[in-house]
């Protein structure tokens, strides 16, 4: 059988089979919506196009922003968010819309079922020089390396792959913050901030407050 994850958040559970549930009422949900909410789920804190929502969650079909809007509308309702104010979804001006919590996957597996691995082709020599760079860092030596590169080529994927086969059962913790394009003013450290809060917010964040 297929890897099934299950995703936490608040007080909402995320079940791709058996829909959303708060607690062990079940919130009802269009399918539709909820294949918005697990797109957006799925990729906490990154900001999703509207194009990416159409491709993912409508494949194959020609849809207005209308409907994309009023699945929003109604996850906001399911999730009793604000948009205002939102603690879920944000509105991401002229670009998309973002997942703000942080999640936490429990994944299901068949017992003959392989784990599934991040496949990254033809990236070994950003994988050693990130590798490299890691293990100077803790020898001692403070560093600052830049992953850059244009939309969609793989940034992330890089730097996901990077940190899984690092971990090796050393205690890591990762901050993730997200530069995003503003119009007008804005914090100049907003992804420094956002990722530090995160970190505070996770597994032993108490600690993270505590040293901060």
């Amino acid at each position: 059988m297929p890897a099934v994850a299950v995703i936490r958040f608040g007080p909402y559970v995320l079940d791709p089979r058996q829909g959303l549930r708060r607690g062990r009422a079940e919130v009802r949900l269009t399918p539709k919506a909820l294949a918005v909410l697990r797109v957006l789920a799925e990729r906490t804190g990154q900001v999703i196009t509207k194009d990416e929502l159409f491709r993912l969650a409508w494949p194959d079909t020609a849809v207005s922003d209308a409907a994309l809007a009023s699945c929003v509308q109604e996850l906001r309702r399911a999730l009793r968010d604000d948009a205002r104010r939102p603690r879920y979804i944000e509105t991401v001006h002229r670009r998309g819309y973002r997942f703000l919590r942080d999640t936490s996957s429990a994944v299901a597996r068949s017992p003959t079922a392989p784990p599934a691995a991040a496949t990254l082709v033809g990236r070994d020599g950003e994988l050693d020089t990130l590798r490299a760079v890691f293990e100077d860092a803790g020898g001692g030596v403070r560093q600052t390396l830049f992953v850059a590169g244009e939309p969609g080529i793989g940034k992330t994927t890089l730097v996901d792959a990077f940190v899984a086969g690092t971990a090796d059962g050393r205690p890591l913790r990762v901050l993730r913050g997200q530069c995003v394009e503003r119009y007008g003013p804005g914090e100049s450290y907003q992804p420094l901030l956002e990722g530090l809060a995160r970190l505070g917010q996770g597994p032993a964040g108490e600690e993270v407050v505590s040293a901060l």
